[in-house]
């Protein structure tokens, strides 16, 4: 991963702080890299979130294990005053939840609070997600999700 490749995953995370730089681990199409002061995944390959981070999913995880969501839709999406996004897991029966977010750009939003324990057990078994602001719904692959979240907790306990 580049330097700029780096920057821009971090800016877009809304997470450009002083960062160590280390490599990510790859599971499936995700990536899970440490920032120094958290550890975040997120589901697009480096080149494509750094030429666009829009119709993404980024799980960022500090060290106090609190955990956030950040949905990524398109430019001008997403307004201001931005509080609620549904969320559901098709493996999981298809179990709406909505999710109090506030907006972090004009195309992202991120949880509140830390992720509800019954929504990220929902994201654990895999299967496909689907998010909804305003009308719009992006749709992610949940595969490996297991995995990237256990590499994402690996990650945050060595920081």
């Amino acid at each position: 991963m580049t330097a700029r490749t780096l920057f821009a995953a971090l800016f877009a995370a809304g997470l450009a702080t002083s960062v160590a730089a280390a490599e990510p681990v790859h599971v499936g199409h995700w990536s899970i890299v440490e920032l120094g002061e958290s550890c975040v995944a997120y589901n697009r390959p480096d080149k494509e979130y750094n030429a666009s981070p829009w119709n993404s999913l980024t799980i960022v995880a500090p060290e106090d294990g609190h955990a956030k969501l950040q949905v990524f839709f398109w430019p001008g999406h997403v307004k201001a005053d931005t509080s609620k996004l549904l969320g559901a897991v098709r493996a999981s029966g298809i179990e709406r939840m909505s999710l109090d977010v506030v907006a972090i750009s004009d195309y992202g939003v991120e949880t509140m609070e830390q992720l509800p324990e019954a929504f990220a057990a929902q994201i654990r078994q895999g299967g496909e997600m689907t998010f909804a602001l305003g009308g719009n719904s992006l749709i992610f692959d949940g595969t490996h999700m297991e995995a990237v979240l256990e590499a994402l907790d690996t990650c945050r306990k060595a920081l």
